[in-house]
This record gives structure tokens, sequence and C-alpha cells, in this order.
């Protein structure tokens, strides 16, 4: 097999490589997004997300996760998972905010994000 024909069956490493460590760059974009709470970087965030998603389902179409990115991919996991909780925490930060302003009693249904309970399944 020539490296034409290799070529042309998938995606370059160094294509998956690229959209991989650009994904890892996004993720702590996002972190600090989230922190700041600056949602038109988390809304810019989410979109570029989106883009890199459906990049890295075309350029993995097909394909097993190579055993040498183990611990990349553990690695972009934890960090998502992490900013999904400061999102959480976000939110519900930003809704106890809202409900003191506007005199309203804070949905008492929700359990408090004290970090006590969290529940994530992946």
């Amino acid at each position: 097999m020539t490296a034409v024909e290799r070529k042309s069956e998938g995606p370059s490493e160094r294509e998956l490589d690229a959209a991989l460590a650009r994904l890892e760059a996004v993720l702590a974009e996002e972190t600090a997004a989230l922190r700041n709470l600056d949602r038109d970087a988390i809304d810019r965030i989410s979109a570029e997300k989106l883009a890199l998603s459906e990049l890295l389902t075309a350029l993995g179409r097909g394909h097993a996760p190579a055993k040498e990115r183990a611990v990349q991919l553990r690695r972009i996991r934890r960090q998502t998972i992490h900013n999904q909780v400061l999102l959480v925490h976000a939110r519900d930060s930003v809704r106890g905010v809202l409900a003191i302003l506007t005199g309203q009693r804070p949905d008492s249904t929700t359990p408090p994000s004290d970090g006590r309970i969290l529940h994530v399944r992946c």
C-alpha cells in the first residue's frame, strides 16, 4: 500500500492530533470563561466545541482510538467533566442571585450545589 492510498483511507494523524490539541485548548478557555461568567466567551466556545465535535466524529469514523492517545483522551474527559461541574455551579449561582434581586424565593426543589452531592454519568 502506498502512502497516497493510506492517506485516502482516513484522516492523517496530524489532523487528528491538531483537532485534539485544539479541543484541549478550547476546554482551558472554557474553564476561564466559566470562572469569569463570561457569557459571550461561553457562547463562542460552545459553538467551537460543537464544530470540533463534528470534525472529530468525521476524523474518527471507522477508527478505534489509538492506545497512544489514551492519556490525552482521559485528560480531555476529565476537563470536560470539570467544566460541566463549573457550568452547573455557575447556572445555580446566577439563578440564586436573580432570585435574591427579584425578591423571589430560590428554587427549593433543586438541592444546593455545595459539592456534597454530585451525580455524573459518563
